[in-house]
């Protein structure tokens, strides 16, 4: 079973917490015994299982966003903004060029996850559109929702750095190769 790092986790419980002690109730409410026991002892360096993280992300993206149509991507778009006020501002602040960000990101995969192994591939412009593939492999446990936070938290993080028209279509196809493909303007 793969585990990734507490930050997003903390992330997520700071919004909740944001949002009213009515949220946090509901969402350690809402949550199995064993994520409501993640949810109450997390810290940054803490290894949380991907199920996890998978089902505090999916409840409290529901419980925060009921009216979005995409829940998790809120949820990981307002994670992003965390990380950037906090924790990445010096980090996205040195990475220039689009394609310098999505190098980086790919370097950094293993800084947050225990499995797997992130890369970019350059693909050929679409008309006007750039075109960037960030691959990772060797974690096939990556859930529906955590690929869907990835993706979202990347595409949002690639908005800050000044990309414009930013799109992502996910390939979840092959378990051993996940694929989120970026074009922008």
């Amino acid at each position: 079973m793969s585990n990734l790092k507490g930050t997003d986790i903390l992330s997520i419980l700071k919004l909740v917490k944001k949002a009213g002690d009515s949220f946090e109730r509901d969402l350690l409410q809402s949550l199995s015994e064993e994520a409501r026991r993640l949810a109450t002892t997390v810290i940054p360096v803490s290894w949380v299982p991907v199920s996890l993280a998978s089902e505090l992300m999916d409840k409290a993206s529901k419980l925060l966003y009921p009216a979005e149509k995409l829940p998790v991507a809120k949820l990981a778009e307002e994670c992003a903004y965390d990380h950037y006020h906090g924790v990445y501002r010096v980090l996205l602040s040195l990475l220039t060029t689009p394609e310098g960000l999505m190098r980086r990101g790919a370097k950094l995969w293993q800084t947050f996850y225990d499995r797997g192994e992130g890369r970019v591939e350059e693909l050929p412009p679409a008309g006007d559109r750039k075109v960037t593939a960030f691959v990772v492999t060797s974690i096939p446990d990556l859930t529906p929702v955590n690929r869907e936070f990835i993706g979202h938290w990347i595409m949002t993080l690639a908005r800050m750095a000044g990309m414009k028209d930013v799109q992502y279509r996910h390939d979840g196809s092959n378990p051993d190769r996940w694929v989120w493909t970026y074009t922008w303007r």
